[in-house]
């Protein structure tokens, strides 16, 4: 018998910063607020961009993540591009 088991499959991404938060996990600065902008997700320099936020500590960020409804992802281009986004970054060699 062969099972897969996803633990993080489920969490939310409040769930995760409740967890740093938690456990006291280190985090680069780059996910807290500077001049009215922070980073949710972090990729590729040219493809993601901070969103609109006041978010400067741990506790900031949670009590923001428990009333937006703006997608952990809002900041990625290629999430705001076209259904074959990614088969042309493959096709590019990209992925």
């Amino acid at each position: 018998m062969h099972i897969r088991v996803h633990p993080l499959l489920s969490w939310r991404e409040i769930d995760i910063w409740r967890y740093i938060e938690r456990e006291g996990i280190p985090l680069v600065d780059l996910y807290f607020a500077k001049n009215g902008k922070r980073y949710r997700s972090l990729g590729d320099q040219d493809i993601t961009n901070p969103v609109d936020s006041n978010a400067s500590t741990l506790a900031e960020v949670i009590a923001e993540l428990e009333t937006t409804r703006t997608s952990e992802r809002s900041g990625r281009a290629m999430d705001h591009e076209s259904e074959d986004a990614f088969e042309r970054l493959r096709v590019a060699g990209y992925l």
